[in-house]
This record gives structure tokens, C-alpha cells and sequence, in this order.
């Protein structure tokens, strides 16, 4: 029992110094022994909800019990996160909270709502100069996981609620797109639909490169990256006007965050007829009844399984049969040369199953689908025989050398007329006995069966003794 609580001892150690690592500990330990409290709890979130619902009008729609998730998740958002304030402005909880506010309002449908690969976030007083674009910015996110803001434009976009801007919302949007290449830690929904929804938006997209007008803010044509964030701030900021002018673009937006911004006074949850409604009406483009896996943000393939199998299953296989099957490395390598022949002219259908690269699907090919062919006919050919027969060979010669780890001579003998010079398993011996039967013999007879498949197998080899046989030299 004491062990047990030494172990529970060490491992709240152990969070508390994790935690630490990008938090303020004492602050960290004092906030979660409020919390462990339910007038502590009660005082926190308290004050947490007053701020938000003089910041957010997304948050004071909600009710109660929404509230309270909203709250718990800013809540483990900040501690998760490093905030630093730049050219001497001071990061306070309110800037905090106000910034996990944006991240938890566009994932409120999801899940995972933790921006894991985004860990700092850098707060200048006003619009800040970059050098890499070399010019002033209000906000930017950037590929190694640190986001920066300009808090006098953070706090207009929250400012004006239907000014479809919103600083916030904007960059989170670019995080959220951003976070998919890493390949691990995101909303399964958003990575499953994320290509589909831009292939949606593609024709409006290109129509404002185009310069027609669009009911979009026009910075939405700058590229597809700003065209989703500037759709992301028009969502949440004017949702009944986006789905009057943009049907489709809005709806697919709600499929793919699951929340809908015009159902305010349901927690902004989609309809349970949502999808029936919109797959009713002509001229709509449908939401799909069921979803797709898109393995192209995802750090696992279904392919992997295969690799994995044909690695370390299959190989020990075909190396075990090896012993009792007539084939050469020849063979295999036909075998796995067609799988991947087989492969390139599928492609196409391997690349919508998830596999992109040309790389991969050779490796695919060959260490998954062609070494688990071999196996597969291998253990046809031992397993359905449909012919028996023996034949003797006369040895003329043999080498060998000493095995240590079979603790015995290993021959390979020379027959006449031979045709299993290509088949090192049936001239092969063992000779653990100290009589030397091999050198005693002077011809084999070998027992075969033909395969299913139609390689020979070996059922059984047999020396015969007659007169000694000096080593070929």
C-alpha cells in the first residue's frame, strides 16, 4: 500500500513539473487547489465567466452548462501556452483567457480543441514590423508553432461583432489549417473534410482572384489560406447574410466545424436533420452521410499495418520455407517487382485511399502487399500438393565448413547432372553426428511433391552410403 502511494505521489510530482515547464508553477498549483474546492471553483469560473461576456457576445448566447465547458477549456488552454508580451506590453489572465477565447470559439464542435503544436504566443501593443515580409502586420502564424497578435486589433475585432473582422478568429483559423501538417493531434472531422470543403470553395475562390465581386471581404483572394480565415470571421460575425449569398460555402463550413453560429439558442450544435435538410433541397450541393477517412494529414496509414505485416510476418515465412519450397531470391524478387507494377497502373485508386506519395507506394508495394503475396503463396504451395515423386542424384563432390551456431559441419554437395544447382536447400547438410554420414555417401535420393502453385517442395532427402568420397578440392 505505501508503494502504491508513492507511485500516485510521484506521477503529481511529475505533472505538476510538466505543467511548470511553460507555466508559472505557483501559479498553476494555486489555481487547481482552488479548483479542487467547490467554492473555489465556483469563485474562478465566476470570474472567468464575467470577462467573457463582456468580451464575447459567441459566449453569452450560451447556456449554462455550455458555459461551463467553454470556461473549462480556456481554462486548460492558457495553462498549456506561453504568453509573451513584446515591445513592453505587460500579459495580464484577462489577455489570456481573451485569447484562449478565439481558439475555444472556432472549435466549440470539435473534440480536440488544444492547438498542440501552437505553444507561444507573442502579444505586441499595436501593428508590428516584420522582417520577413517587410512590412507591418496586425497578426501572423507562423509553421514553428508561435503566434503573434497585435492586442489594439485583437480587441477591435471583438469590438465590432458584425464588422465581418475579427483578428482572433482570423489567426486561429490559419493555426487550425496550419496544425494539419504536423500530422498528429487534431479534430479527426476537421482533417477528414478540410479537402473536400476547399475543393467547395474552389470556384469562389478563383472568382475573386478573378476580381468579381463577392459578398467576401476581397482579402479572401490573397490565397486559399486567407479565403478560409476571412470565411472563418464572416461565419461567426454575419452567418444569416454568408448563408443567403454563399448556401453552400456556409453549410459545408458548418460540417466542418460542427457548430452553426445561427443557432444561438441551441449552444450553436448543428440540427439532428441538418444533414436531411440540405441533401433535400435541389441546387445544394449534399453533406456526405458518412465520412470519408483522409489519410493525408494524418501520421498513421492503413498501409503501415500491411508494412508492417509483410515485414515481420511474412519474411519470417518465407524464410522458414525456404528450408522446404524450390525457389530462388529470383522469384521473390519477381513477385515483389509485379506488385509494384501492379500498383503504379492503380495509382490513381491507391492515391483516393490515402497514399500521395510515389515513394510511399512502392514501399508499399514491395516490404507489404509483395511480401505478404510470397508468404500467402508459399503456404498454398506446401499446403495443396498434387504430385509425389523421388529422384536420386549422384554426389561427384562436396565443400563444407564448420557451423558454430548449428554446432556441426555444413555440407554442400556437387551432383551430376544437376538440377538443383540453383536450390542451396537441397544440396545442403547438417552433419552433427560423428560418424560423417555425408562423407560416406556417395549419391542422394530426394522425396518432392509439387505445389498448388507449382514450385517443387522438398518432403524429405536421404544419403546413400557406399563408398567414401574424398572432399573436392
Amino acid at each position: 500500500m505505501t508503494s502504491y502511494f508513492a507511485a500516485v505521489l510521484f506521477g503529481l510530482v511529475l505533472f505538476f513539473l510538466i505543467k511548470a515547464s511553460k507555466n508559472n508553477l505557483s501559479h498553476y498549483l494555486l489555481q487547481r487547489i482552488l479548483l479542487l474546492t467547490p467554492s473555489g471553483k465556483a469563485k474562478q469560473y465566476n470570474k472567468v465567466q464575467s470577462l467573457l461576456e463582456k468580451h464575447s457576445a459567441y459566449f453569452n448566447n450560451l447556456s449554462q452548462e455550455a458555459k461551463d465547458r467553454f470556461i473549462r477549456r480556456c481554462l486548460d488552454f492558457v495553462d498549456s501556452k506561453e504568453f509573451i508580451g513584446m515591445e513592453g506590453i505587460k500579459i495580464t489572465e484577462e489577455m489570456k483567457l481573451k485569447l484562449a477565447s478565439s481558439a475555444i470559439q472556432i472549435t466549440f464542435g470539435f473534440k480536440n480543441f488544444y492547438f498542440s503544436h501552437y505553444h507561444t504566443f507573442k502579444i505586441f501593443p499595436e501593428p508590428f514590423y516584420s522582417r520577413m515580409f517587410d512590412r507591418y502586420l496586425k497578426g501572423g502564424t507562423s509553421l514553428g508553432g508561435i503566434m503573434y497578435f497585435s492586442w489594439k486589433d485583437f480587441i477591435h475585432g471583438y469590438a465590432h461583432d458584425d464588422d465581418r473582422y475579427n483578428l482572433g478568429l482570423h489567426e486561429m483559423a490559419h493555426a487550425l489549417r496550419l496544425q494539419l501538417l504536423h500530422g498528429s493531434d487534431f479534430d479527426t472531422q476537421f482533417a477528414n473534410y478540410a479537402d473536400e470543403w476547399e475543393a467547395i470553395a474552389e470556384p469562389e475562390f478563383e472568382a475573386m482572384k478573378n476580381r468579381e465581386s463577392s459578398f467576401l471581404r476581397s482579402y479572401a483572394s490573397v490565397n486559399i489560406e486567407e479565403f478560409f480565415a476571412v470565411c472563418i470571421e464572416h461565419f461567426f460575425e454575419v452567418p444569416d447574410e454568408f448563408h443567403a449569398h454563399l448556401p453552400d460555402l456556409y453549410n459545408h463550413l458548418c460540417f466542418l466545424l460542427n457548430q452553426d453560429p445561427r443557432q444561438k439558442l441551441k449552444d450553436y450544435k448543428l440540427a439532428p436533420d441538418f444533414k436531411e435538410k440540405i441533401n433535400s433541397v435541389q441546387g445544394l450541393k449534399p453533406i456526405p452521410l458518412k465520412l470519408k477517412w483522409n489519410y493525408k494529414y494524418s501520421s498513421y496509414h492503413w498501409s503501415f499495418g500491411l508494412i508492417f505485416a509483410g515485414i515481420f510476418i511474412a519474411t519470417p515465412i518465407i524464410i522458414t520455407l525456404h528450408e522446404q519450397i524450390l525457389f530462388t531470391i529470383y522469384d521473390l524478387i519477381l513477385v515483389l517487382v509485379g506488385a509494384s507494377a501492379i500498383s503504379t497502373g492503380f495509382y490513381k485508386f491507391f492515391y483516393e485511399r490515402g497514399i500521395y506519395s510515389f515513394r510511399h507506394l512502392i514501399f508499399f508495394s514491395m516490404f507489404g502487399a509483395g511480401l505478404i503475396s510470397f508468404a500467402l503463396i508459399l503456404l498454398l504451395n506446401i499446403n495443396f500438393v498434387y504430385d509425389n515423386h523421388s529422384k536420386t542424384y549422384k554426389i561427384i563432390g562436396y565443400d563444407y565448413y564448420y557451423d558454430s551456431e548449428l554446432k556441426g559441419n555444413r555440407y554442400h554437395l556437387h551432383l551430376k547432372n544437376d538440377d538443383l544447382k540453383n536450390y542451396k536447400q537441397a544440396v545442403e547438410f547438417v552433419d552433427k553426428n560423428s560418424d560423417e554420414l555425408v562423407p560416406q555417401a556417395d549419391s542422394v535420393q530426394i522425396k518432392f511433391s509439387t505445389g498448388l502453385v507449382g514450385f517443387r517442395n522438398i518432403e524429405s532427402k536421404t544419403l546413400i552410403p557406399k563408398k567414401d568420397l574424398q572432399p573436392r578440392e
